[in-house]
């Protein structure tokens, strides 16, 4: 055009910037709209659309955000179209909040949101689990005049599916079928996965049967979804007569679907089969190398993976190489097995290790900076996403979930070796008799059967130059004069009392307190276990502002070391205050704010057997009075409470709704239980909490 000197319109240039942003090419688009510029023509809002569009397809979130707020600056104002761009781009980005924020801006502006506005958010709420915000939007979008289609209730049937909220599932797309919206594949692959994955195949089966005569053309994904129902059952023969039929009906299996197959025979034993099966998919180009490995690692099937390249140590070996490669690939992600590796490689022999609870790895990982806050995200919450997902990678086996929530796990074999590997020196777990030398690299570090000679031989943590977790460590006298100054500890399980030299904890777990306490102001975890001679928390506790764990609070005697230290911190997960005889009034108890604590999940409320006047009788009744908690605890006890009635709040079923166990021990002069049959869900009292009730109730 240029050649025959014709002028591009800004039509001309808006095409050329569209084209090359959805093809991820936004430096070019950004340099043809320099040329646009300088030749006299005026961007309009559709080149900045376009724009922002090409930089969220690159994962530039920042730069799509400044497009936006640049031009809403000048005589360019922003569309209903480009609030779109900018709300699918953030949600897509995981930032819904932020993505809501536009939306009502797009109110205060008076720019009226179409229903691909609602769509974008709708799916953006659902994937962050807010399926009752999502359906307040749809019935905003029904005031509005505008209707909610396929698109709209695909994003809450996907929502209620991956909840386990079957019926609601059914419920909601039985209703969509009967307002006559037409249904696409991806509505019927939702229904399908949600019925097998409940375990109603026979309901699955006839539905995939009814589309099959309705004349659908099923995709990859609705077959793959209809084989897993069918080997989740055992159902193996047919769910291989379905891949065969599948491919008769010109729909090729992908690397999901043939290692769907892989698993199931392999579990069951039928390890031919799968070998044939991975040789063809091999074939086939579908994997190859890394990449085969990784498909069977991302959909969950580390053991059949395992078993495909065999048990002796040579092909174990060659396992562990490709292994790497997959972590290099994991670089800088929540799943880089380094992170797993430097805290998990705690082994007492060459094929056992040590399980570990959930929450004491997710504050491991904190204190050691392998994961922090996204968002509005707390990085205890991140944390739980991210074992969430390694969890449904397989990361890990032996998973258990003890009496009181606590979760106990392994890391899977492949990973160990992975992660051995890669550590080296730098992560260990050692008999403590055997310890004769500690390299410079040492990084974290767990001590096995302490002993006396061990002791006598600290010295040679005065070696290690950036020692950052140490697990299980008595040193005599009870002080860490063996450990640098300067050393960086972010972690320490220990009996010590003397902290003066080290000051950058952010994870303790001790068996006696230390003098120095309260100066550790980056501290963030407090387990306080065995300390049986301890009489009270250490005063000015509550100048821990960074605090989230306390694990005990013991309510002392004296003045200053009451509840109120408690007011302000933002703790979460479990709660033990005890010596609660010691609370001289409902006021005080007020103090601790346990209405505020958003986080907790766990609370033990306990009173001492040689309680005061204060803490029997009525004096005890308006004290948990005042310790109402806030609404959705998991766990919920008392012990040795002197009064007669129970507090209005434990009559509130909305305040007790969430509670999977309850523990009432030696609540001996009490003549009330809380309205535990009126809870929607199944509910666990020990028995002992029984026995030790006043008789008759």
């Amino acid at each position: 055009m240029l050649l025959k000197n014709i002028s591009p319109n800004v039509v001309t240039f808006n095409i050329l910037i569209d084209g090359l942003s959805k093809e991820g090419e936004v430096r070019k688009a950004k340099n043809v709209l320099a040329i646009m510029i300088k030749q006299g023509v005026k961007p309009d809002v559709v080149t900045y659309n376009s724009l922002m569009d090409g930089y969220f397809l690159v994962k530039e979130v920042n730069k799509a955000t400044y497009v936006f707020n640049t031009f809403a600056q000048t005589e360019v104002k922003p569309d209903v179209v480009s609030y779109n761009v900018m709300i699918n781009g953030l949600y897509k980005n995981k930032m819904v909040d932020e993505a809501m924020d536009l939306f009502k801006e797009m109110h205060l502006k008076n720019i009226a949101p179409n229903t691909r506005t609602y769509n974008s958010l709708i799916d953006g709420l659902c994937k962050s689990g807010r399926i009752s915000d999502a359906w307040d939007l749809v019935d905003e979008m029904h005031d509005r005049g505008l209707h909610a289609n396929v698109f709209t209730y695909n994003s809450i049937l996907d929502a209620l599916s991956k909840s386990h909220q079957i019926d609601k599932t059914i419920e909601l797309f039985v209703k969509i079928n009967d307002q006559g919206i037409q249904l696409d594949m991806y509505t019927y692959t939702i229904l399908v996965d949600a019925l097998c994955k409940n375990g109603r195949l026979k309901d699955a089966l006839e539905i995939f049967e009814d589309i099959l005569i309705k004349g659908y053309r099923f995709d990859v994904t609705m077959y793959t979804v209809m084989i897993d129902g069918l080997c989740k059952e055992g159902l193996l023969d047919e769910a291989l007569s379905l891949m065969s039929k599948m491919e008769d009906n010109g729909c090729t299996p992908n690397g999901i679907t043939y290692t769907t197959l892989i698993h199931a025979l392999s579990k069951n034993g039928k390890n031919e089969k799968a070998v044939k099966l991975h040789r063809e998919m091999i074939a086939r180009d579908e994997t190859k190398d890394v990449a085969s490995l990784e498909i069977m690692i991302r959909g969950g099937m580390l053991q059949q993976a395992w078993s495909l390249f065999g048990p002796n140590r040579e092909e174990r070996a060659e396992l562990v190489k490709i292994g790497k490669k997959i972590v290099r690939k994991c670089k800088g992600s929540p799943l880089a097995t380094k992170a797993l590796g430097s805290l998990l490689r705690f082994k007492t022999d060459e094929h056992q290790w040590d399980s570990i609870e959930k929450e004491d790895l997710i504050h491991l990982w904190m204190a050691n900076g392998f994961i922090s806050s996204r968002g509005n995200l707390e990085v205890e919450h991140v944390g739980n996403d991210v074992w969430n997902e390694l969890y449904q990678r397989s990361f890990f086996e032996e998973i258990k979930t003890h009496g009181k929530g606590n979760v106990t796990f392994k890391m899977h074999d492949i990973f160990h070796d992975i992660a051995s590997s890669i550590m080296g020196e730098q992560c260990l777990a050692l008999e403590t008799a055997s310890l004769t030398h500690l390299s410079k690299r040492v990084h974290h570090i767990k001590c096995l059967n302490v002993d006396v000679h061990f002791k006598n031989n600290l010295i040679l943590f005065k070696r290690v130059e950036s020692l950052r977790t140490v697990l299980n460590v008595y040193p005599p006298k009870s002080n860490l004069s063996v450990f640098p100054s300067i050393t960086p500890l972010r972690v320490l399980s220990s009996n010590c009392t003397q902290l003066s030299a080290l000051k950058n904890f952010i994870h303790l777990r001790l068996i006696s307190l230390p003098k120095q306490l309260t100066q550790l102001q980056d501290l963030r975890h407090l387990m306080i276990r065995w300390c049986r001679a301890l009489r009270a928390t250490p005063f000015n506790i509550g100048g821990l502002t960074h605090l989230r764990t306390l694990s005990t609070f013991i309510v002392g005697s004296k003045a200053r070391f009451g509840l109120a230290e408690l007011h302000n911190l933002q703790l979460g997960g479990k709660l033990h205050i005890k010596c609660l005889e010691n609370v001289s009034n409902e006021r005080d108890a007020r103090e601790a704010n346990l209405i505020g604590k958003k986080e907790l999940s766990h609370l033990y409320l306990s009173w001492g057997g040689d309680a005061n006047s204060q803490g029997s009788g009525t004096g005890a009744e308006k004290v948990l009075e005042a310790l109402e908690p806030r609404k959705g605890l998991k766990y919920f006890g008392m012990e040795g409470y002197k009064g007669v009635k129970i507090p209005n709040w434990m009559r509130n079923t909305s305040i007790l709704e969430g509670l999977v166990d309850v523990i009432l021990y030696k609540c001996i002069n009490c003549d009330q239980l809380p309205a535990l049959g009126k809870l929607p869900l199944g509910l666990g009292i020990g028995q002992a909490a029984y026995r030790r009730l006043r008789p008759g109730l």
